[in-house]
């Protein structure tokens, strides 16, 4: 399943998301393509936990221009999801933001981006190169923990900070 978040309703996609499998029967989606499509709008700005922890069927997600940063925990152990498109738009990745998606491979981090907090991509087995864009801060505590495919950082600028763990556990 591929989905794109392009709604400024966040509560209306959150409340359709929770009665996925809830005892509400107003609104249930028999999938989460159809309970955001079925919401139009403008812009977000940012990003709560919209999905249950875990969803199985996400394997994609594009994130529209517009969205300046990611909540924590916002994709914490997707394991389907393969592939992020984030917009240029994004300044801050949460803590834990994508941790634990194992099967995450394919994501660039957008030139605009500053704050990467601990654990964004703890647990994320599948990445095994990535570009940190010159206006990072810097890299926290396990913002790479156990990334075992990582083999490739490259750096587009001089963070002022890289914690003595950032990269902690990896195994190449």
């Amino acid at each position: 399943m591929i989905v794109t978040l392009d709604d400024a309703n966040l509560k209306a996609i959150a409340d359709a998301i929770r009665e996925k499998n809830g005892t509400t029967e107003t609104y249930k989606p028999s999938g989460m393509a159809s309970a955001i499509s079925s919401i139009s709008g403008g812009d977000i700005t940012s990003i709560k936990k919209l999905l249950e922890e875990g969803e199985e069927e996400l394997t994609e997600i594009v994130i529209p221009e517009g969205v300046t940063k990611l909540r924590n925990s916002c994709f914490h152990y997707y394991d389907a999801l393969e592939t992020v498109v984030l917009p240029s738009t994004l300044t801050s990745l949460g803590a834990s933001a994508f941790s634990g998606c194992t099967s995450l491979k394919n994501i660039v981090l957008p030139d605009n981006l500053i704050y990467l907090y601990p654990r964004v991509f703890e647990d994320c087995y599948e990445i095994t190169n990535m570009i940190i864009p010159a206006n990072v801060e810097g890299l926290s505590e396990y913002t790479f923990g156990w990334c075992e495919g990582l083999t490739e950082v490259t750096f587009k600028g001089i963070p002022q900070y890289i914690s003595v763990d950032a990269f902690g556990k990896c195994t190449n």
